[in-house]
């Protein structure tokens, strides 16, 4: 095919942060020390290790502007 098909998958991104803030929180070193509210401001900000998750949204989105099927004809193929 000249097309390819992409599934990507996320979870809901306040489960992300919470899930995210108690393992970084819970860590026997590297302890993050601070409340929930800062460490959502500082995630969100790209402050805390991995950066920001919308930052990776959209660095994924930017892909399909960027990749080689960009200048394919994909009409035979549809987004459900």
């Amino acid at each position: 095919p000249t097309c390819g098909k992409f599934l990507y998958v996320t979870r809901n991104i306040l489960d992300v942060c919470a899930s995210f803030y108690h393992h970084l929180s819970n860590q026997k070193e590297g302890t993050y020390t601070e409340g929930f509210p800062r460490f959502a401001r500082d995630w969100m900000a790209g402050k805390i290790p991995f950066g920001s998750p919308l930052h990776h949204l959209l660095s994924f989105a930017q892909g399909f502007n960027d990749n080689y099927y960009s200048g394919k004809d994909c009409s035979g193929y549809s987004v459900n």
